[in-house]
This record gives structure tokens, C-alpha cells and sequence, in this order.
């Protein structure tokens, strides 16, 4: 059966299905079709886009060929899946990824305001721990040759800094998790293992599927 759905009538459909496997790609909102589907008593599983492509039977692409190829790969009995994320472990990435983003506008404000004091014969070591201190002290500095206007300029970056630096520990890092093992069990990472004569050592880690 061949059978085109909007994204608003999918799950009506659905919904008076009998029990099935449902086979999804893993994309930015597989996890919420997975919830509402796995409610209403299907089995779904989610997998890696790069392993349905050795399935497509076709160079065309299109919306039916995809479907083909993902209901083939879902029934294959070593195929691996992706494994679904909760709602709070979904809430969880978000925090990271806005912290991992305020990082990186921090050490691009740090990196602006050592261009700027560079200008004007004002070194100021790398790392954002030198850029906290020396730049109060640049400012009251009244013998290093520097304008108001510049003083107020440095002041106002440096004040966006301090604002990083509060979302950044508000958002947790690390510290959510008990330890190292639960974040990697949430990211889905294991170490890969090696066993040799009885002995199993753990090397890099990798993604998980099952």
C-alpha cells in the first residue's frame, strides 16, 4: 500500500491503525513522533539515515522510494536503532546546546575585546580568566593613554561578558548529570570494546545504536 500523508492528517491515520512496526528516520522531530506513536500501541524504531541508504533501489529521490527503503531496513534483523530520547532528556540537549553556543559568543567577545586593546598597545593574555581581570584594571588605569569613549566601549563589552558568563552557570553543564557514565549513557555514547584472550579493555568512544 502507497499512501501519501500531510503532516496534519499523520496522525489520524495512525490512530486507527491496528498495532504495527513503524519505522522512522532519526531527525529533529523523530523523538516526538515516537512518543505519540509508541502511545498508541505501535512499536516504533528510528534509524540513522545512513543506514537506510544502502536500501534505496533507486538514484531518484522522492518521498516513496524513501519510504521503501526505510520499510525494508526496519525489518532486517541486525539492523541497529537509534535510541528515542524522552521529553527531559530532549530538555536536557536544549540546555547544552544553548550553553555550548553562549561559550562560544564569550570566547568570540573575549577574542574582540584583546583585537581591540591590541590597538592601542594594550596586551591582554588568552583565556577568559586574564580577560576578567584585566579589563576592570585597563579601565580605572588612567595612565595607559586611553579615551573615555574606549573606556566606555571596553566597559559595556565587558559587562556582555559577565552576562555570558551567568547564563552559561545557570545552564547546569555537566553538573546535571551524577556522573560521567550517566552523561555518556543520555549522549548515547559507549566505548568501543576489545576482547582478546578472556580480557575486555574499552577504547574510543562511539554512537549507540540498538
Amino acid at each position: 500500500m502507497q499512501k501519501k500523508l500531510s503532516r496534519g492528517k499523520s496522525v489520524g491515520y495512525v490512530a486507527n491503525l491496528p498495532p504495527c512496526l513503524i519505522g522512522m528516520e532519526a531527525y529533529a522531530s523523530s523523538n516526538r513522533w515516537y512518543r505519540i506513536f509508541t502511545e498508541m500501541g505501535h512499536i516504533v524504531r528510528l534509524i540513522a539515515p545512513q543506514l537506510v541508504k544502502p536500501f534505496v533501489k533507486s538514484n531518484n529521490k522522492n518521498d516513496a522510494i524513501d519510504a521503501e527503503a526505510l520499510c525494508e531496513a526496519v525489518q532486517r534483523p541486525k539492523m541497529r536503532f537509534v535510541s528515542p530520547k524522552s521529553i527531559e532528556q530532549q530538555d536536557i540537549r536544549s540546555i547544552h546546546r544553548i550553553r555550548e553556543g553562549a561559550i562560544r559568543e564569550r570566547t568570540r567577545q573575549a577574542n574582540r575585546i584583546r583585537g581591540l586593546s591590541m590597538k592601542y598597545g594594550i596586551i591582554i593574555p588568552q583565556g577568559i580568566n586574564h580577560s576578567r581581570k584585566r579589563i576592570p584594571e585597563i579601565i580605572e588605569d588612567e595612565e595607559n593613554g586611553l579615551t573615555m569613549w574606549f573606556r566606555r566601549l571596553l566597559s559595556g563589552l565587558h559587562e556582555e561578558m559577565l552576562h555570558k558568563d551567568e547564563r552559561i552557570a545557570s545552564s547546569g553543564g555537566p553538573r546535571v548529570f551524577k556522573n560521567a557514565r550517566e552523561l555518556a549513557a543520555w549522549l548515547g555514547l559507549v566505548p568501543r570494546q576489545h576482547s582478546t584472550g578472556g580480557k575486555t579493555t574499552l577504547g574510543e568512544i562511539r554512537q549507540h545504536y540498538r
